[in-house]
């Protein structure tokens, strides 16, 4: 399966790649896609600004994101799990050109019996640094460490609007949480 959507990130990477103008990549680039996993989030700053014709991020569904719903009964598998499906990220402007997402497929987890679960599906967003194309300068393209939130995984989260005396929330309508580069999840803006 991972060999499978592989193959299909590396075809939609090949598909997106436009000309380049008349800018080229910098010497050091392939170091910089060797070395940007490697580079703590905590040292990298969140927020530069990026000119919007860098900023061509192309992003597809690999595999089913429906929500299951019918035959959830003949396997524990679905029972109360939040399914998930990925998603393919490319953009010719960013080192890693190509990264993989995890989001929920449900809002809520799957049960057996069809009840409403007293847990949600949340999204969990995490930073990643990245090199992001900025500019071109004497015909080579400019780079910028930066981080950026990529969703990551699909947790169980329990759902306060369905525990006894509680006041209902609706502090999360998106259903992602973004983990701080700390590690600690924190809610979004």
């Amino acid at each position: 399966m991972m060999s499978i959507i592989l193959c299909a990130l590396v075809l939609v990477a090949a598909a997106t790649s436009g000309a380049s103008g008349h800018c080229a990549k910098p010497p050091n680039f392939r170091a910089r896609e060797r070395s940007v996993q490697h580079i703590p989030v905590k040292d990298v700053p969140q927020n530069i600004s990026i000119p919007q014709r860098y900023n061509n991020t192309v992003r597809f569904f690999l595999g089913s994101s429906d929500c299951p719903q019918d035959d959830i009964t003949s396997t524990d598998f679905w029972i109360n799990k939040c399914p998930v499906h990925y998603v393919g990220n490319v953009d010719d402007n960013r080192i890693p050109k190509m990264v993989l997402e995890k989001r929920c497929s449900c809002t809520t987890p799957v049960t057996s019996d069809g009840s409403v679960s007293v847990y949600d599906c949340i999204t969990i967003s995490t930073p990643r640094t990245v090199y992001r194309r900025t500019g071109c300068k004497n015909g080579i393209y400019e780079y910028s460490l930066t981080r950026e939130y990529f969703d990551t995984q699909c947790v169980k989260h329990r759902n306060v609007r369905h525990v006894a005396g509680s006041p209902k929330s609706a502090a999360n309508p998106s259903g992602h949480l973004h983990h701080a580069a700390s590690g600690a999840p924190k809610m979004p803006r």
